[in-house]
């Protein structure tokens, strides 16, 4: 039975978890820098900073100080509280299984920053097209490069959407006097986004080189619609397969019951009347 502090703590506990969620969403929606908040740290704290996950949780696009406390603090309480509240439920279990169930608490917030960074990857990769094709279109109109980065995101972009906070980050970087070679290949690493990464490589060899920096961009946007579209057809095929097996065992037992049974049982009748007529 649980003691009224037991209750007490967990009830504590629940309210840290909802805590550190409402403070990861919070720094989630601030707006983005580079900054990495270093500053004289002891040698334990050098020790954990190799340990973070930095660069996964800026692909998520949060900045990665602002939760360092916070992600450091969700992993320990998820690994105590996952096996205290198992072994309340089911106090017949063994200790092994116990301590199984404390280090997949203690991972579940970095399954969770995979699942984060690949839904962050999937909404850039989907407006990126778009984006793309605002951006030669404000280029035709006359602006430069960091004029058109600004306006396709304030204008093409929601606020509030993953693209878009990125792209407010190179153009702060732009107008501070960021060299544009290195500006946009820190967008390709910040994100991990292969498409990101082309992008950064034929805007730098376009400018090397002098070449119209709007053909260029038009081409891009044409292979990332290609590209899309192939995912997409691929995806179909994908759901398709998957569909299949629930719709055999729906559909067989169907099959059984109109085709086979009916047939089953005329044979019976007719084995039947054949072995009373020569019986």
């Amino acid at each position: 039975m649980l003691y009224w502090w037991q209750d007490l703590m967990y009830l504590a506990a629940v309210f840290v978890l909802i805590w550190i969620m409402y403070g990861i969403d919070q720094a989630s929606k601030q707006t983005l820098g580079n900054g990495n908040g270093n500053g004289n740290k002891t040698v334990f704290q050098d020790g954990l900073d190799r340990l973070y996950p930095s660069q996964l949780i800026r692909q998520v696009g949060i900045i990665p100080h602002q939760i360092f406390l916070l992600y450091w603090l969700s992993k320990l309480l998820l690994a105590v509280l996952a096996p205290l509240l198992i072994a309340e439920v089911t106090a017949s279990l063994p200790f092994a299984v116990l301590v199984v169930i404390a280090l997949l608490g203690f991972m579940l917030v970095d399954i969770w920053l995979l699942v984060s960074r690949k839904i962050h990857r999937q909404a850039i990769e989907k407006s990126l097209g778009y984006f793309i094709d605002l951006i030669a279109v404000f280029l035709k109109s006359g602006m430069n490069l960091t004029q058109a980065f600004r306006q396709a995101a304030q204008y093409g972009l929601p606020s509030d959407s993953a693209l878009s906070r990125e792209v407010a980050l190179v153009v702060r970087e732009l107008e501070a006097g960021g060299d544009r070679d290195v500006v946009f290949d820190s967008l390709a690493v910040r994100t991990g986004v292969k498409d990101l990464e082309h992008l950064a490589a034929v805007i730098n060899i376009g400018l090397r080189v002098g070449a119209p920096m709007t053909e260029t961009l038009e081409a891009q946007a044409v292979l990332l619609r290609a590209k899309q579209w192939e995912k997409a057809e691929s995806l179909v095929s994908r759901k398709s397969l998957e569909a299949l097996f629930p719709m055999m065992l729906v559909c067989f037992p169907l099959l059984l019951v109109l085709v086979f049974f009916p047939a089953a049982v005329q044979l019976q009748a007719l084995f039947t009347a054949f072995s009373g007529a020569f019986g």
